[in-house]
């Protein structure tokens, strides 16, 4: 989201280096862990789903598009039966835990579709011209 919003540019190297260690670090498989430190609760031994989501759009902004494709199809296809997702997802038995199901990690899916698709490198950015207001000393 630091390229969607325009706080960095998709080639600026500290968001590259903060994409790949991340993808490195907190990646296992189509999972992605938001932390791999001992809390409260010891280890984690889940992925946050909407992690793996939005490692998809970040590695699509910094031009890693086949690998971001690849890791949304593969999360893509673990939802239930009926297309949902869990809040979390176990990494040894990728078994769906937390709340069910997770409104958050289903607009993540929606706005990785919709950034991964066609109709997404078609759209135009609209930008709107907000006079600044006067600032106060």
């Amino acid at each position: 989201h630091m390229t969607y919003h325009e706080f960095l540019e998709s080639d600026d190297i500290r968001l590259i280096n903060t994409v790949k260690a991340i993808d490195k670090n907190l990646r296992q498989g189509y999972l992605v862990q938001r932390y791999k430190v001992k809390d409260d609760f010891g280890v984690s031994k889940s992925a946050f789903t909407i992690c793996s989501f939005w490692l998809v759009e970040a590695l699509h902004y910094i031009g890693e598009e086949e690998k971001a494709r690849e890791l949304f199809n593969q999360i893509s296809k673990k939802s239930n039966h009926l297309g949902l997702f869990s809040e979390d997802i176990d990494i040894a038995t990728k078994k769906m835990t937390g709340n069910f199901p997770q409104a958050y990690t289903h607009i993540a899916l929606i706005n990785t579709a919709i950034l991964l698709s066609e109709w997404s490198s078609k759209r135009k950015k609209i930008t709107l011209l907000v006079p600044r207001r006067k600032r106060l000393v």
